[in-house]
């Protein structure tokens, strides 16, 4: 039963992840989210479960760096400039840290995470579709739909005279949108080519596949469509391996599906798509690079004054807004955390934490090397996690917002539990220590 709470739990945390619901509980500004009523019932199983202690050794390789680098960071707030976001911010890592904890010490199908996200995916697809027709939102704003409206500074674009406003879904930013959807894409084509599943279940897959896919495009989030085709590599490296007639009955119709959908795609929507690509009208795009650049630039300084400590968690954008008082150029723009999530956490956890954390990941990765083979579903998640990874590269949602690094880690951390030791390798690997 405690099982079943847990994973009926971690569902409705995919299922709400993407979702701008406020619920408007007091208390630190993350908790205000619907997502984290879900979260918080996780942490309440977990300690019914006994906090998952009998697993703890078993992912010891993971979760040893990994708490290290939670209490590093929280540490941290000792030595920023600011020192209430600081701590506000330290505080959602710590709530995240626990939820990732949770994931990986109490094992729960995998299933249950991809099925909350394939879910939202069709409902955020929806959306989607009704906001580009309205270039407007679709008047879910009970359910926390962000309110964009033309014009708005964040959404527009503009080519050849033609202006278009890009869909936010239920979340808050276009960017956001198209990192969900990238996500929820790569969890549903992993479930899509399990030969286990009903053919109904099958073909319904592959249709909110199709879904995400075009609603995936509408955004016009270069740095999602990045992570696809990072996220799409170990899925592609799995249909190779595979000799059976799944490449012929499932995935070519769906290829050729998703070929149709970009080519209608790129013919509807030329003059943006080539703006997007750097061709024609892109003066937003450059003030848009321009921006980014500059956030780059003051936090290159940051990591250089603080090379081994940080600034502090939390305090890039605040860092940030000092440079923007001081710089020659005066920029008119408000401060925001870089674009990049690898600087954004070595500029405010120094050296020190970037090298725990990559530690934690190296861990996790050893851990899944010795426990191959992978089913296609635990495949599926960790090619989900790597394509919000390469998204990260070029913005900073899934670090910051509190529903999206749960779900975004929260993939890692089931892809551990559900994955079983292969005791031969093990014992062989101790033989030639």
């Amino acid at each position: 039963m405690r099982r079943l709470l847990i994973s009926l739990s971690a569902a409705a945390v995919c299922l709400l992840a993407p979702w701008w619901w406020r619920t408007g509980a007091p208390g630190p500004y993350f908790v205000g989210f619907a997502a984290t009523i879900p979260a918080a019932a996780l942490l309440v199983c977990w300690a019914l479960y006994g906090f998952g202690v009998k697993n703890w050794w078993r992912q010891s390789a993971f979760l040893v760096p990994w708490v290290a680098f939670i209490v590093w960071s929280l540490v941290s707030t000792s030595w920023a400039r600011f020192t209430e976001p600081s701590q506000e911010a330290a505080l959602q890592l710590l709530v995240f840290a626990l939820v990732v904890a949770t994931l990986a010490t109490v094992p729960i199908r995998s299933i249950w995470l991809i099925a909350g996200t394939l879910m939202s995916l069709i409902l955020t697809s929806l959306i989607t579709f009704g906001q580009v027709i309205l270039q407007g939102p679709v008047g879910l704003r009970i359910f926390g739909e962000y309110i964009v409206r033309p014009g708005a500074k964040l959404s527009i674009l503009t080519a050849e005279g033609q202006t278009y406003l890009r869909p936010y879904g239920p979340t808050a930013h276009p960017n956001m949108l198209g990192g969900f959807l990238t996500l929820a894409i790569l969890l549903a084509a992993a479930l899509f080519l399990d030969r286990r599943i009903p053919r109904p279940l099958m073909l319904a897959t592959g249709t909110a596949i199709l879904m995400g896919w075009a609603a995936l495009l509408l955004t016009f989030s270069r740095s999602a469509w990045v992570g696809l085709v990072i996220g799409v590599l170990p899925l592609l490296v799995w249909l190779l391996r595979d000799r059976t007639a799944v490449l012929r009955r499932r995935v070519l119709p769906v290829m050729g599906g998703a070929v149709i959908i970009l080519v209608l795609f790129v013919v509807a929507f030329r003059p943006f798509v080539f703006a997007r690509g750097g061709i024609g009208d892109t003066s937003m795009e450059q003030r848009s690079v321009a921006d980014r650049a500059l956030f780059t630039r003051y936090t290159l300084r940051m990591i250089a004054d603080e090379p081994i400590l940080g600034v502090g968690i939390g305090m890039n954008d605040w860092e940030s807004a000092q440079y923007i008082v001081v710089d020659p150029i005066k920029p008119d723009l408000a401060a925001l955390p870089v674009h990049d999530v690898p600087l954004l956490i070595l500029s405010e956890t120094g050296l020190i934490g970037a090298l725990l954390l990559i530690a934690a990941l190296a861990g996790a990765a050893l851990l899944l090397w010795q426990r191959r083979p992978l089913d296609i579903q635990q495949i599926g998640l960790l090619a989900a996690f790597l394509g919000i990874a390469g998204a990260s590269l070029f913005d900073f949602y899934m670090w910051r917002q509190f529903p999206y690094v749960v779900l975004w880690f929260a993939l890692l951390a089931c892809a551990l539990a559900s994955s079983q030791p292969n005791t031969a390798i093990i014992e062989n690997t101790v033989k030639k220590m």
